[in-house]
């Protein structure tokens, strides 16, 4: 599967070549995908205003359901249409990881401007096969700083931290 930077998806039959799904999402950038262990959902994180993970059944042409990440962050604004790089500023799923059980672990990271100072804001996610939220990190609020990997591992979670300053 290919995700672009003006929101196009893409997905690729490896043996043929061929394109078997094709779909543009508007006013969003593809940030992240992940196919589902059975190879027939694929989980798509977008950067936009809305910033939504989608399950979609590419073979259906069907959305099976949509986390809307953009409930648990402040208020976002819509882009300046005259700034090319506003999108930018924008909240993004940036990392899925799926585990065994079919539940999912992804991370929605909202970095941006305010009074000229970067503000970022980061919470990790554990949602369900359908969708639904099993957990989250922090449990209100988020956490002042991207998280710019992690990694699942039994009963634990590590990640790597990035502060507004840019250090990690």
């Amino acid at each position: 599967a290919i995700g672009t930077s003006a929101g196009e998806l893409i997905v690729v039959n490896m043996k043929s070549l061929s394109i078997i799904y094709q779909n543009k999402f508007a006013e969003s950038v593809i940030k992240t995908l992940e196919f589902t262990n059975d190879n027939q959902t694929l989980l798509v994180g977008e950067q936009s205003v809305e910033a939504n993970l989608y399950a979609l059944d590419f073979k259906q042409n069907k959305i099976k359901w949509i986390f809307k990440g953009s409930d648990f962050l402040n208020q976002v604004s819509a882009p300046n249409p005259n700034d090319p790089y506003a999108i930018y500023g924008l909240p993004s799923f940036y990392q899925i990881k799926l585990m065994n059980d079919g539940s999912v672990i992804t991370s929605l990271i909202h970095s941006f401007y305010h009074e000229n100072t970067s503000q970022k804001n980061t919470i990790l996610f554990h949602l369900d096969s359908l969708g639904k939220q099993i957990w989250r990190i922090p449990e209100k609020g988020s956490f002042p700083f991207s998280i710019k990997q992690f990694e699942p591992y039994l009963d634990h979670i590590a990640f790597i931290t990035e502060s507004s300053d840019g250090r990690m």
